[in-house]
């Protein structure tokens, strides 16, 4: 299961349910600088699990990186 929020002052944007876990991810923007590494927003750790950083290309670049499927 999968909730977004409706309220941007809230902890995180996304929660997702899975088995009884609870995962919570934050949407960001974020680009490449000249020398190849990746700038974003920083954001208070304690308030999400994964960061999901969203790149002008439309690629999603995640922190820690999601695992293999």
């Amino acid at each position: 299961e999968v909730f977004k929020s409706i309220n941007p002052s809230c902890a995180c944007d996304i929660a997702i349910l899975k088995n009884g876990s609870l995962l919570r991810v934050e949407v960001t923007t974020g680009r490449f600088k000249p020398n190849g590494s990746l700038l974003y927003p920083k954001h208070k750790r304690e308030n999400y699990d994964i960061l999901a950083i969203v790149l002008p290309s439309h690629e999603i670049r995640y922190t820690p990186p999601l695992p293999a499927t």
